[in-house]
């Protein structure tokens, strides 16, 4: 990364400031179900029911209780 420089960084810098305030504070276990509900969101499409989503979540990560993957799902629209 380091031969990339500055220019790296400043192509980068919206996304990377993005992720630092949005989700740096997030365990493990909440960013697994995020990134699991975001596949899910962009795999199944934005049109489908949140209640869909979070149950296609708990069927892929089966140890996510359903009201953990309709937080998910519900942070992912909200996060955009």
């Amino acid at each position: 990364m380091l031969c990339y420089g500055i220019s790296y960084y400043q192509k980068y810098q919206q996304q990377i400031k993005f992720i630092s305030e949005k989700l740096s504070r997030l365990g493990v276990a909440q960013l697994e179900r995020l990134a699991t509900a975001f596949y899910v969101t962009m795999e199944e499409g934005r049109e489908q029911t949140v209640s869909y989503q979070a149950t296609r979540v708990h069927e892929l990560k089966p140890h996510v209780p359903l009201n953990q993957a309709i937080d998910a799902v519900q942070k992912v629209d909200e996060l955009g």
